[in-house]
């Protein structure tokens, strides 16, 4: 595997650009804002409304693509060094402090007759706890509700 965040870098912080839309230099990424998302409302079976998310529990911090000869089983273990998390001491221990999400594909037309898995690409996604969920959990606000 290679190091964390080394294959797709992070697009800096810039401001918008012409008609006010930022300008990303090719193959980066730059973290979402979870209110451009829309979720359903309380009561939404009687009123189909939906409203913008509120604040997400994780942020993405790093972001991999990874070209691998064969399915790769539990990414996380292979990660030689995850990203660094401040702001979350006294979190419970069934927390994770880190999430990692892959999804995996195919880079050739599968065989019905094949043994094993063939090449392949990965997305890793990399998400830390934001400091003020921590702090939530941390002081007993985040469980039993």
């Amino acid at each position: 595997m290679p190091p964390v965040g080394s294959t797709i870098p992070r697009c800096p912080e810039q401001a918008p650009g012409e008609a006010g839309v930022q300008v990303m230099p090719d193959h980066s990424w730059t973290v979402g804002e979870a209110s451009n998302i829309k979720v359903r409302s309380l009561g939404y079976k009687q009123s189909s409304k939906k409203e913008p998310s509120g604040q997400s529990l994780y942020e993405l911090v790093n972001f991999d693509f990874v070209r691998s000869p064969c399915r790769v089983s539990h990414v996380a273990s292979l990660v030689k060094e995850l990203p660094e998390v401040t702001g979350c001491e006294g979190l419970p221990a069934h927390i994770p402090k880190v999430l990692i999400i892959t999804w995996q594909a195919p880079s050739e037309k599968p065989s019905l007759l094949a043994q094993e898995d063939g090449p392949g690409w990965s997305c890793i996604l990399y998400f830390a706890i934001r400091p003020e969920m921590a702090a939530l959990f941390a002081g007993g606000g985040g469980e039993g509700g």
